[in-house]
């Protein structure tokens, strides 16, 4: 009977120990959870801070990049109206002309006048259209705009060239 108890007892203080040896290891894969979802959050952190600060840098040069562009499109408007200023000076001298021309001259000049006026106006209309341009859009409508400024150049000095204007 005594060996039945010591077997018994033997075989509780296995089993015991089985357990313990099994919540050991359940707390050890508890624990090791616990690391991983630790680290798994942890880099989690460290990427939205790496996505916020590449995200903020990108709208900082975007900014810039606008900012640019709108120093850009105001110095060409400038110069543009400048440039147009001077031209427009000639184109009241040959109104003025016009105006005292008699006869073959004056209609020549009127027909002159009315084509600088369109293309005038032409001119005009792609200045304000700048307004609206974009980055994207920039390059077509200066293009635009270049295009009617030699136009109209070229009608002003075409009609001023024979009165040595």
């Amino acid at each position: 009977m005594t060996r039945f108890i010591t077997v018994g007892a033997a075989l509780l203080f296995a089993l015991a120990g089985c357990e313990k040896s099994a919540q050991r290891d359940q707390e050890k894969a508890a624990q090791a959870q616990r690391e991983a979802d630790e680290k798994v959050a942890e880099a989690q952190r460290e990427s939205q801070t790496k996505i916020t600060s590449a995200q903020l840098e990108a709208n900082k040069k975007a900014v810039e990049a606008q900012n640019d562009f709108e120093k850009t499109r105001e110095s060409y408007r400038h110069q543009m109206q400048s440039d147009f200023d001077k031209e427009n000076e000639k184109i009241a001298k040959l109104e003025a002309k016009a105006a005292t021309a008699t006869g073959k001259t004056k209609a020549d000049l009127d027909a002159k006048l009315q084509d600088i006026h369109t293309k005038r106006d032409a001119w005009r209309a792609s200045m304000t259209s700048l307004d609206g341009a974009t980055i994207e859009t920039w390059d077509t409508a200066k293009q635009r705009t270049d295009k009617a400024w030699n136009d109209l150049k070229k009608a002003v000095d075409s009609a001023a060239g024979p009165l040595n204007m």
